[in-house]
């Protein structure tokens, strides 16, 4: 069974741009994949290093709501610790913020090797931000010693393009992800980062037609940059589904969005597990050897 652990994680301050934001009860669960809570359980105060996934909720709802609890569920299946962050806030910065320190903690306390972030509808808006925002940092740093690189992947589930009813008109909110991208191609050769879209067909805030133009510009980014960056975006539709990703019986019920969900998470996963990151190499498994040694997420 996976180990979940409530946490309750206080951080001071999040800095961005030129203020400084305090953010108060933040509340997170931690599910640990079963090889790890067995280990944790023969000796509580050692917990396994595992890659963790960090997630957010949308505008209403917490850690537990939603699909994240799914979600979680299938991570630690993937032997990926996932890391559910309730954040109250209405402002997508200071969420982008939350989650930024939440990657730090996950690196601090928990020794994560590799990271990545996500969340739901707003919360997608918020990784985006925050990812941007590591990439942007690591470009920054000046030598390699100081470079963590501990980003591997950005999972974005109902992304939302556009309020509901405004597909035609807009205004559409797709800066976050094409800023998302332009930091990407600017880090290829730092590796460059895996982006996974969970989206339903029917999501009343991701219209087909805005959704298709924000699609083309994204592998426009994408196939401008080397090769590997063609891999970088990885979109699953969930047929039927609803901005909760809940499908009707007529479309497969919930089976057929269980289906399209894990894959989406099979490819989070595969990014923080894979050797030589993004689709490519070598899975890393105890005793042998690396073909393909991959920069170390730390």
């Amino acid at each position: 069974k996976n180990l979940v652990r409530p946490l309750f994680l206080t951080f001071d301050q999040c800095m961005m741009t030129s203020s400084a934001v305090k953010i108060n009860a933040l509340s997170a669960l931690l599910t640990i994949p079963p090889t790890a809570a067995a280990a944790a359980a023969a000796a509580p105060s050692l917990l396994p290093p595992s890659p963790v996934a960090i997630l957010t909720h949308g505008a209403s709802g917490d850690a537990t709501t939603g699909c994240l609890p799914l979600y979680a569920s299938l991570l630690a299946a993937s032997d990926v610790a996932c890391l559910r962050l309730t954040c109250k806030s209405s402002s997508v910065a200071v969420r982008a913020a939350a989650l930024r320190e939440a990657a730090a903690y996950a690196e601090r306390e928990l020794k994560a090797p590799r990271i990545a972030l996500g969340g739901h509808s707003m919360g997608a808006r918020a990784a985006c931000l925050a990812a941007a925002a590591e990439m942007k940092e690591e470009k920054e740093k000046g030598s390699k010693e100081e470079k963590r690189g501990r980003l591997s992947a950005v999972f974005l589930s109902s992304f939302p393009l556009h309020a509901p009813g405004k597909g035609a008109t807009g205004p559409f909110r797709d800066e976050a992800l094409l800023d998302l991208f332009e930091e990407n191609r600017e880090n290829e050769e730092e590796g460059g980062i895996k982006v996974v879209v969970a989206r339903g067909s029917r999501d009343a805030f991701s219209s087909d037609e805005p959704w298709r133009e924000l699609r083309a510009k994204v592998e426009s980014l994408c196939s401008t940059s080397s090769p590997s960056s063609k891999n970088s975006f990885a979109v699953f539709d969930v047929e039927g589904g609803d901005h909760g990703l809940k499908c009707s019986q007529a479309n497969g019920g919930e089976a057929a969005a269980a289906a399209a969900i894990g894959r989406a998470v099979e490819a989070v996963a595969e990014a923080l597990l894979l050797e030589g990151g993004r689709g490519g190499g070598e899975r890393e498994e105890e005793g042998v050897p690396k073909t393909k040694k991959r920069r170390r997420r730390e």
